[in-house]
């Protein structure tokens, strides 16, 4: 893939998502709708606010400065140790940092330019 990932990481990571988004449906989707005859208007607001929900409560940001994953996978890896994540783990660390560094020479420039415009116009 584009982004270094394989492909089985990839889905690996992604599976649980897809399970919760699964079990999601059938909770404000299927079960209200057909047991209870609830609107069906009623039925995806609550579907959207629940993943949503889920999404920035449990779900991880996409760089961190430890690598750590969401809530759902840092499960699965304890349960079954995943060399190619711990990888990926310590490869996201090591970019994250290297970002940051990168940000601050940026800004060190900037500022050091802003400086010398300052020492000029004096």
């Amino acid at each position: 893939m584009s982004c270094g990932c394989q492909l089985v990481n990839h889905v690996f990571t992604q599976a649980p998502y897809s399970f919760v988004v699964v079990l999601l449906c059938v909770l404000f989707g299927t079960l209200p709708i057909g047991h209870t005859g609830m609107p069906l208007c009623a039925c995806v607001l609550l579907g959207t606010v629940a993943t949503t929900g889920f999404v920035f409560f449990v779900g991880a940001p996409i760089t961190s400065p430890t690598g750590s994953y969401d809530v759902i996978t840092e499960l699965v890896l304890r349960c079954h140790a995943n060399v190619n994540l711990e990888e990926l783990r310590e490869k996201t660390v090591i970019n994250y940092n290297n970002e940051e560094t990168r940000e601050n020479t940026i800004e060190n420039v900037k500022r050091g330019a802003t400086e010398n415009a300052i020492d000029v116009c004096v």
